[in-house]
């Protein structure tokens, strides 16, 4: 078969992921073999079934016509088997998951299986690895090495954290015979491996991101084909990692992760040109063919051109990557098999303390060189104080943090040359990023403040016997209490003064942190009902242990693991948890406890506070929602209102529609003017100035969405309780005056899926979308959550104590975020209306036209992926045939100037010919221009 039959790009003909609209690969063939004429064949079965085949003991054979994998440099058949024992326990969409790994194979190509996290993507690359290894499913035949066809099939490299490497040793066994090692642990067990690897004793080896970046013996070794576990790590390019990970000996690269795209369009970029390197050309051309399109298109007040050029090039982006990733999501496979799960947005108050303390903070010298960097200098220089005349402030001056970062007093003074190692804070000669040095030591210091007061709060260190360690620490120790005295002021002595207290009875104060007295009252309710397991999620070691402290004056029994616990001891301890009917509370540090844990003993999740990456948030749910949860999972995430958090979160919001709609191609809503990575469209959302507001007395979340939301996709309504009377719920009568219409929380109590109720309790209003995924919103038929029994009782009860825990405000998190029915409405009214903009006429052309023959036809005549066009890979086309087109174009719209177009296009040594060829089609484009003028 020729080039262009594997599989296509064309946005118009097949979805981006190469998926048809049920979500399955597309299927053709009568038998179980898998072909590659035009699409990958196979049995045709349902999104729902159990299994990949319809009989007992029948392999999934997977064939591919004119494959460059048939050995000896030539091209020809290739036909692997997935043995019965695996692909009977497959779900159909884990076949199609196998077929996308082998038909990337099968061309010589990397791929991503960018599958949600919980949907098997082990055991998807096991299959395939069975396959390749020509696996039987009999343990005597499996057990010795072979070649396989006509070519040597092995070795073959994982790689992955640390935290999975015994799961993926324990996954290999589980599922057949493979000869395995694990490259990890002393000297000499890793030379052992890698003797097996060379020797041809072992067919996989499995190692970890960390130890092959420090190891260059893996580098030395020829890999059939690498697979890199949680492939999300290799979104930088300028780390170390990045580059191991990119000069291994083989072009098959295959990464599986969950989060494709995590930050930005960068990462995304970045992951696929490590697995298939050059397909996606040069990030600049990328950058401003498809990434600013998409952004420009998703601002709040983008017009009606921009709208339309971005979904126009969304689809082409899609189509692009579809040739080398796919993604399958749990809303859309495994839906009606897992419960429900509620992510609810929970903005909590800062106590009073906290409020006075965060405003000290920010009024004090050090930050206020941000918070008023945007505005011009005085000096009359017209550049921003920033930037001129007010990059530092002395100590005399009430500076702080820039003085600990450059005037250091201590006698260790770093020098390149004669003390490398020494003291790297004193101060530079001409330090050329003041006042950015100093900008993450002021957003540390602000996100202490909003979480909780005692993170502010010095812990003394401990003896320290070398004389450089102790004098550096000290000066740490008195920075740190300088923050904590600027913090604290005049409430110092309430808060038990500078120095942590590591008294449980004293560190568990409440007065210290709003989130506190949330999260107390939530574990009484479900402590109370007794059949419920939570865990709790914080990025600071530190608030875990305030936590613990608090669970401990109590009497709560819990479980801790973070950074500091070993490897050997993470498998028992979430054994322990979801096994012991006495562990209620599990204390997870997010970055630790985020990938590799199976906790589906919980049913609970609390995350304390936000990450600026908001895929940590969503692995750390992941931990109890995923394949094996029985129950309804529901998720609190803690937000302080008014804070740099509440930004956090916006900016997480950001990120996962930016992701959604890059990734799925979902029509989001359009909530904010910023754009990421445009110093000129910072909007309410980037810069440096948005991270220093003060918004403590306003609730900048909802305006934002309020406001710019479409009124057809949510609808306000006041939500009663009377007819339940749960015990403690307070009447409307109750209420003290100073409640207001701030008394409930409407939003939640439609999401847990209350009745219909008439009467007393009004509660405020709140935006929630309609048709939303995550089974959080509200459609036309009223509430669609929580409808199963037994719950009205307990979620009254979690609201009650929200309530009272001076919450005002929450919300599902997937009634903000999702398809959204109206902005669908809007893109394609925007496509139409942008149908006589000249400047998109390139992308939309006429209907007597091919709507893809311009690109195609291009294809061969330019190197596309490096010009960041779209291309089908088609066969070589002459560039004349490209201008044929073009002067169609011109033909079709007088006056309209191809040029530049064309030089984006084409790419051809007769520098003659395209100066011949643009000249005539730009005369042709003018004259018809004068004679439209003329009869005008």
């Amino acid at each position: 078969m020729s080039g262009a039959d594997w599989g296509s790009a064309d946005a118009s003909d097949a979805s981006p992921n190469g998926l048809d609209s049920g979500g399955s690969m597309p299927s053709g063939g009568d038998g179980d073999a898998v072909g590659f004429t035009g699409g990958l064949e196979g049995p045709a079965v349902g999104p729902n079934a159990a299994g990949a085949l319809e009989g007992p003991g029948r392999d999934l054979v997977l064939v591919a016509e004119d494959s460059p994998m048939a050995g000896h440099g030539l091209r020809g058949r290739v036909e692997l088997r997935v043995p019965a024992s695996i692909a009977t326990s497959l779900r159909s969409y884990q076949v199609d998951g196998v077929r996308f790994l082998f038909r990337q194979w099968a061309q010589g190509l990397g791929g991503v299986l960018a599958d949600d996290m919980g949907l098997g993507k082990t055991v998807q690359t096991i299959a395939f690895l069975a396959a390749l290894l020509g696996k039987t499913g009999e343990p005597a035949a499996d057990a010795a090495l072979r070649p396989v066809g006509a070519i040597r099939r092995w070795p073959i490299l994982v790689v992955g954290q640390l935290s999975v490497l015994v799961n993926w040793q324990r996954e290999f066994e589980r599922w057949g015979t493979f000869r395995v090692c694990q490259f990890h642990g002393t000297r000499s067990a890793k030379r052992a491996a890698l003797a097996s690897i060379v020797d041809g004793n072992s067919e996989v080896l499995i190692t970890s991101f960390d130890t092959l970046r420090l190891s260059a013996d893996l580098h030395d070794i020829k890999w059939h084909c690498v697979f890199f576990d949680e492939a999300q790590r290799l979104k930088n390019k300028k780390i170390g990692l990045y580059t191991a990970c990119a000069t291994l000996g083989t072009l098959l690269r295959y990464g599986l992760t969950g989060t494709p795209m995590q930050n930005d369009h960068k990462e995304l970029y970045n992951l696929l040109n490590l697995i298939v390197p050059g397909k996606l050309g040069d990030w600049r051309m990328f950058k401003e063919h498809y990434v600013e399109s998409l952004q420009q298109a998703q601002r709040s007040t983008s017009n009606d051109r921009e709208v339309a050029q971005g979904k126009k090039r969304l689809e082409n982006f899609r189509a692009l990557i579809g040739l080398y990733m796919l993604r399958r999501t749990k809303e859309g496979t495994i839906r009606e098999q897992l419960p429900v799960k509620t992510d609810y947005i929970v903005y909590c108050q800062l106590t009073d303390i906290q409020k006075r303390a965060y405003r000290r903070l920010l009024q004090s010298p050090d930050m206020q060189l941000f918070v008023n960097g945007s505005a011009l200098c005085d000096c009359g220089s017209r550049k921003a104080r920033l930037r001129c005349c007010y990059t530092s402030v002395t100590e005399e001056e009430g500076g702080i943090v820039w003085p600990h970062q450059h005037c250091c007093p201590c006698a260790w003074a770093f020098d390149k040359v004669m003390r490398p190692n020494g003291c790297g804070l004193h101060a530079r000669d001409g330090c050329p990023n003041c006042p950015i040095c100093i900008l993450f030591a002021c957003i540390s210091i602000l996100r202490k403040a909003s979480n909780h007061l005692k993170l502010l709060q010095v812990d003394l260190p401990k003896q320290i016997d070398d004389p450089q360690r102790y004098e550096l620490a000290e000066i740490d120790t008195r920075y740190r209490e300088q923050v904590a005295e600027l913090a604290f002021g005049e409430d110092a002595e309430e808060l038990g003064g500078l120095t942590l207290d590591h008294n449980f009875s004293r560190s568990s104060d409440t007065a210290a942190c709003g989130k506190v007295v949330v999260l107390l009252r939530l574990l009484a309710v479900w402590a109370s009902e007794g059949n419920n397991k939570v865990l709790v999620f914080s990025y600071s070691r530190r608030m875990l242990d305030l936590v613990g402290s608090m669970l401990t004056r109590d009497g709560y029994h819990y479980q801790r693991l973070d950074g500091s616990t070993k490897s050997a001891d993470r498998q028992r301890l979430c054994d322990e948890f979801n096994n012991l009917p006495s562990s209620f509370i599990f204390l997870i540090s997010t970055l630790a406890g985020g990938l590799g844990l199976n906790l589906t003993g919980a049913n609970k999740v609390v995350v304390l506070d936000p990450n600026w990456n908001p895929c940590a948030d969503l692995q750390a749910q992941d931990r109890a929602y995923r394949i094996g949860q029985q129950r309804e999972v529901s998720v609190y995430r803690l937000i302080a209102s008014g804070t740099l958090e509440e930004l956090i979160y916006m900016r997480q919001l950001y990120k996962q529609q930016q992701s959604n709609v890059a990734v799925e191609g979902v029509d989001e809503s359009r909530y904010f003017q910023g754009v990421q990575g445009h110093p000129g469209q910072q909007g309410e959302l980037w810069g440096i100035v948005n991270l220093f507001k003060d918004n403590l007395e306003r609730f900048e979340t909802h305006e934002v969405i309020g406001e710019r939301r479409p009124e057809e996709d949510f609808r306000i309504e006041t939500v009663d309780f009377s007819h339940l009377e749960p015990a403690g719920m307070r009447r409307r009568d109750d209420i003290d005056e100073e409640d207001g219409d701030d008394a409930g929380l409407n939003a939640m109590a439609r999401d847990l899926g209350l009745p219909d109720v008439r009467g007393n309790l009004s509660i405020k209003a709140e935006e929630v979308g309609g048709g939303r995924s995550q089974g959080a919103a509200v459609d036309a038929e009223g509430p669609r959550v929580g409808r199963r029994g037994g719950r009205h009782q307990g979620a009254l009860r979690e609201m009650e104590q929200l309530h009272a825990a001076g919450v005002q405000t929450a919300h599902a998190h997937g009634s903000v975020l999702g398809a959204s029915a109206s902005e669908a409405a809007i893109a394609k009214r925007a496509r139409a209306a942008a149908a006589e903009d000249l400047d998109l006429l390139m992308y939309m052309p006429p209907a007597t036209l091919d709507p893809d023959a311009l690109s195609t036809a291009a294809v061969g005549a330019v190197d596309g992926a490096r010009y960041g066009i779209p291309l089908l890979p088609q066969p070589a086309a002459p560039a004349p045939h490209v201008l044929n087109f073009l002067e169609s174009l011109a033909d079709w719209k007088g006056g309209m100037d191809v040029t530049a177009l064309a030089r984006k296009l084409i790419v051809m040594d007769d520098e003659a010919l395209i100066a011949e060829r643009m000249a005539y089609v730009n005369d042709k484009a003018g004259g018809q221009a004068q004679a439209q003028q003329a009869a005008r």
